[in-house]
């Protein structure tokens, strides 16, 4: 009966550091879900422009990314050891980042979901290293985060990609960075439907001036639709139009 009784206190003291490391592990993955759905409610309501509101929202959200840079043991370890140990399923795993109306797996979404394994990097990287007080709003830009990795493989037809680029090639003069952007497979899609674009509109210089310009720009915006690109092109044009001095707002 003693040896039960000691075998069972033998298992309670040696199972209790488990069970309590499994309840600080869920209580920093809740409090980091936590401090996510914050930054988006935050943004809702600066877009809204409910300024109640989001004052409101941005208080809890500044003190719980406040309090987690206070408990760095907790956090620090917790994202350490899932980096360690899951590593293959939190790249799998995507969570909202950014508030939006139309939220799609899909690099046009600018970011508004983020894999599991890139939203710890971000958080080690921007709270605890460089001591940051919020979440960065795009963390494309972020320098732990591979932003090739949210481009959507394109499967071209045969002969499609090499159809664009030996006509590109020819039909523009390109530096030599501009050259590596058009062979950059992520922008596949991008060139392919750059040629369709000045088969159906034309090669005349306005069009060539704005697809000159759509290629460099594809080092913000890898893989980037042309059709979204000439709407960030207009949208500069025309607020060049305004004002020669004002910074394009994208």
């Amino acid at each position: 009966m003693k040896k039960n009784i000691l075998a069972f206190i033998l298992f309670f003291v040696w199972a209790a550091p488990i069970n309590a490391q499994k309840h600080t592990d869920n209580q920093a993955s809740k409090d980091i879900w936590r401090i996510l759905l914050l930054k988006i409610n935050y943004e809702k309501f600066e877009k809204s422009k409910k300024i109640d509101q989001r004052d409101s929202v941005l208080s809890l959200y500044k003190d719980d990314v406040a309090k987690l840079k206070e408990s760095p043991n907790l956090y620090l370890n917790f994202i350490e050891n899932e980096l360690k140990n899951k590593k293959n399923q939190l790249k799998k795993e995507f969570l909202p980042y950014k508030y939006g109306h139309n939220l799609h797996f899909t690099h046009d979404t600018g970011g508004y979901y983020i894999k599991k394994i890139d939203l710890y990097k971000v958080i080690k990287y921007s709270l605890f290293k460089k001591g940051d007080s919020l979440l960065p709003e795009n963390f494309l830009e972020i320098p732990v985060v591979d932003k090739h990795n949210y481009v959507i493989k394109y499967k071209p037809k045969r002969g499609e990609r090499s159809s664009a680029l030996s006509y590109l090639r020819k039909n523009f003069s390109l530096s030599k960075a501009e050259l590596e952007i058009i062979n950059d497979k992520n922008n596949t899609k991008s060139i392919i439907e750059m040629k369709k674009w000045l088969d159906k509109y034309g090669s005349n210089n306005d069009e060539k001036k704005f697809i000159k310009w759509a290629i460099n720009y594809l080092t913000e915006r890898p893989g980037e639709s042309v059709a979204r690109l000439n709407s960030i092109y207009q949208l500069i044009k025309l607020q060049d139009y305004k004002s020669k001095d004002k910074e394009p707002i994208l």
